[in-house]
């Protein structure tokens, strides 16, 4: 494997099945299986009490699952950032109900309290 060859990173929106609630949660990340399995053991260890963690947990407590939509692929970190804070932008401004703890990208990009 070419170490310099491009390597894709997908940002992907979460959201319950069943739910009305919409899109839940933004991210991004180089395999989407991974770390889909690390978002429900994480939001299953009780002492993770962030908002995404609390809400993945109360659809996994319901009998719900998550479904993951791939919203784009990209080929440089500084990309995914950037279209991660776009639909985190495009998201919050249509009014979903979104549980990301920052406006995204990498680093605390306007934390919430």
């Amino acid at each position: 494997m070419d170490p310099d060859a491009p390597t894709a990173i997908f940002v992907y929106a979460l959201m319950a099945i069943p739910g009305a609630d919409g899109i839940r949660y933004v991210g991004k990340t180089k395999n989407v299986a991974a770390r889909m399995k690390q978002h429900i053991k994480e939001a299953m260890n009780p002492a993770s009490v962030t908002y995404k963690c609390r809400w993945i947990r109360s659809v996994v407590s319901s009998g719900g699952e998550l479904l993951c939509l791939t919203m784009g692929e990209v080929s440089t970190n500084q990309g995914a950032n950037r279209l991660e804070r776009q639909l985190i932008d495009v998201f919050g401004a249509a009014g979903q109900p979104l549980t990301n703890g920052t406006a995204g990208g990498d680093g605390l990009v306007n934390p919430s309290p």
